[in-house]
């Protein structure tokens, strides 16, 4: 679900703007696909979402000093997995 909203969401943005523009300006060329500008939506949704994911990537980075444990077993009991500080 989050990279649903991370990727598609922001790709979706410029089509939802688009529509609602035409229908704000009640305007003819809805009716006919053709005159839709595919190319610069799809350039426009794809830039979005490459900012989205890139932001999202230097957002949500490691911590200076910390070094990543993923989730192990240890005498039958899951033990969560994080990032520890090192030591």
């Amino acid at each position: 679900m989050r990279g649903f909203l991370q990727a598609i969401v922001p790709f979706l943005v410029p089509f939802l703007l688009y529509l609602a523009w035409a229908w704000l300006a009640r305007r003819e060329s809805l009716a006919d696909v053709r005159a839709v500008p595919w190319i610069a939506l799809s350039a426009a949704g794809v830039a979005l979402a490459a900012g989205a994911l890139l932001l999202f990537a230097e957002t949500t980075a490691l911590p200076e000093g910390g070094v990543y444990q993923p989730a192990r077993i240890e005498g039958g009991r899951i033990i969560d997995g994080g990032v520890r500080p090192v030591r």
